[in-house]
């Protein structure tokens, strides 16, 4: 079942969340750094942003999965007036990915976001999380920009 979170899914999301950041941190050590920073504070400011989309997939009572996405208005004078969804996280625990859970949770926070205004969905996926690449290729997003970085 997916569902909006609320202040109590804390303790729920939190294993989570670490699993995500050490993932992040074992494959990129020189920009993540181990341990501990989603505090219950950070959850609830999330939670509280009128311009969030946060949601969460549960089974047999236990969360599994979760979605962030914020909504943003194009500000650049340069730019075409735009609102997007600029998905944050999408994250399904390892021994239920490949069900549909991650697809139905983007499929979710999409119908969200396009009733809140947006014109698009955007997300950053590092380049080492080639599962989330192809991930994401499967649900029809395509390439925006390319970051590129050297090292000094």
């Amino acid at each position: 079942m997916i569902r909006k979170l609320e202040s109590g899914d804390f303790a729920a999301i939190k294993p989570l969340m670490l699993q995500l950041h050490a993932m992040h941190a074992a494959a990129r050590p020189d920009i993540f750094r181990p341990g501990d920073f989603f505090s219950e504070e950070d959850f609830g400011e999330i939670l509280s942003a009128e311009n969030r989309i946060s949601l969460v997939y549960e089974e047999g009572g236990l969360a599994e999965a979760f979605c962030f996405a914020v909504l943003k208005d194009s500000k650049n004078p340069v730019l075409q007036s735009f609102r997007v969804a600029f998905i944050e996280d999408i994250f399904v625990s390892e021994g239920l990915r490949g069900h549909g859970i991650g697809k139905a949770l983007f499929s979710e926070a999409k119908k969200r976001a396009a009733k809140a205004g947006a014109a698009s969905a955007e997300l950053k996926v590092w380049s080492f999380n080639t599962p989330a690449i192809e991930f994401y290729k499967s649900l029809g997003m395509k390439e925006q920009s390319i970051s590129m970085e050297i090292k000094l």
